[in-house]
């Protein structure tokens, strides 16, 4: 009895020491003492705990952005964004927004709080999110039931079924579409070919669904610039690609890989299909390759990709509006315009 009560003991100092050890780094981060966060998030790197881990390897782009900002000796301000970096370590479609603003910029941009004055929201379904004084950028909304702020300044969303929610709640929308994710090339420039493999890339509550296979499987857990070149190198080894995660369609059609939209039973994606419907309207594609339902097999190892061969048209998009409309068009290195003109035509 007495050594289940010490387990028992043990388990809960084990637990309250983690849950602390967050609940520091998040609090560092919110009051931006950068000297106490690196200590917080070295002692979350050497935990043996993975949610610790994940944790501190999110917030570690915070500390990131800013020494590369520092080393810059720009003399521009930091663009103030927003971006969600839970699940951690980082979901594809929410982490990604650091290093495109970078990227395009060549300014690493400032991670601020939703309320902050002047805040952009760029990729995901984060519209709903946006205050009176928010700039929206490329996002939409998750649902067709989602809050709409007819005061945020929208410079550009995803698509029209978005702007039409903007234009019903009496806000002001120009037509203007895309998802900033389809700027990535300009971003992590293609160096990998095709090997032929064929690239799986779950949602993230889909990645315990996928078994082993001759599939290249790519997470979306994702949170540093480092992790994203690697996403990046592993997808362009594909010939064509399967996903269930938004992004991870957008992400293989900037690149020219055929992608098609996999539905998982049993674990459905917050919202509804809307931002599936919005992305590809956005991006001028009016009829979409029916998903992929594998809701009637049993499981994974019944899955024949190699019969799903069916793809879309490859995207008609032309990204010059949407890089117009950026919110700090004047903060766009000369080198990304000049490489969009070749990119886009």
């Amino acid at each position: 009895m007495i050594p289940d009560l010490l387990s028992l003991f043990n388990y809960k100092y084990s637990r309250m020491k983690r849950r602390h050890l967050i609940d520091d780094i998040s609090k560092a981060v919110n009051v931006k003492d950068y000297l106490l966060l690196e200590k917080l998030i070295s002692s979350g790197f050497n935990s043996r705990y993975e949610n610790v881990r994940d944790v501190a390897k999110a917030k570690k782009v915070i500390l990131e952005l800013r020494e590369l900002f520092e080393n810059s000796a720009s003399e521009k301000k930091r663009i103030p964004l927003w971006w969600a970096d839970s699940p951690y370590p980082g979901n594809l479609g929410d982490s990604l927004n650091p290093w495109i603003i970078d990227g395009l910029t060549g300014i690493p941009p400032i991670k601020v709080g939703l309320n902050d004055p002047g805040v952009m929201l760029a990729i995901g379904s984060t519209a709903q999110k946006a205050k009176d004084n928010t700039l929206v950028w490329g996002s939409g909304f998750i649902s067709k039931d989602s809050p709409v702020n007819a005061k945020s300044e929208y410079c550009a969303v995803r698509g029209p079924l978005s702007r039409a929610m903007v234009h019903k709640a009496n806000g002001l929308c120009p037509p203007i579409y895309g998802d900033p994710a389809l700027f990535m090339p300009l971003v992590f420039p293609r160096v990998k070919e095709s090997t032929g493999r064929i690239g799986v890339i779950p949602h993230y509550i889909h990645e315990d669904l996928i078994k082993s296979g001759d599939y290249l499987h790519l997470s979306v857990k994702r949170a540093s610039k480092a992790d994203f070149q690697k996403f990046v190198d592993d997808l362009c080894e594909c010939s064509y690609v399967f996903s269930s995660s938004l992004h991870g369609l957008i992400i293989a059609r900037a690149y020219g890989i055929p992608a098609r939209r996999l539905i998982f039973p049993g674990k459905k994606l917050s919202g509804d299909d809307m931002k599936f419907d919005d992305y590809y309207s956005g991006i001028g594609l009016k009829q979409v390759s029916d998903a992929i339902d594998l809701s009637g097999l049993s499981n994974w190892d019944e899955v024949r990709l190699k019969e799903y061969r069916s793809f879309d048209d490859p995207i008609p998009f032309d990204g010059h509006n949407l890089l117009s409309a950026f919110p700090y068009h004047d903060y766009l290195s000369e080198d990304v315009v000049n490489r969009a003109g070749s990119m886009f035509g």
